[in-house]
């Protein structure tokens, strides 16, 4: 390729590797993201007798142990992250061997 054309193809590319590495982390992102509740109003007062302030509780329950819940769209962001930087390494080594070839060719 020779004149404006070689010079906007990897321009092209990179912005391409680059927009891939915005999209990816926004789709793993939102898809996992859930929605928040947050309580309307104040707290509730303390209570003064007993020690049930202090009370707390924790159950977790697991399917399998061992095991990571994602879904599809998790999926898909984190391969759309990875070709994302696929694509910039390839951009990036492509212009450190041109580079190279011209340094040798003067």
């Amino acid at each position: 390729m020779t004149g404006g054309a070689g010079r906007a193809l990897p321009w092209l590319v990179a912005g391409i590797g680059g927009a891939l590495v915005v999209v990816g982390p926004a789709l793993l992102l939102a898809s996992g993201a859930e929605p928040v509740t947050a309580p309307l109003g104040g707290y509730a007062p303390l209570e003064t007798e007993g020690l049930g302030a202090y009370r707390s509780t924790l159950t977790l329950t697991y399917v399998d142990p061992g095991t990571v819940r994602t879904t599809v769209g998790q999926l898909v962001g984190g391969g759309v992250l990875v070709l994302g930087l696929l694509v910039l390494t390839a951009v990036a080594c492509w212009a450190v061997g041109v580079r190279s070839a011209v340094r040798r060719a003067r």
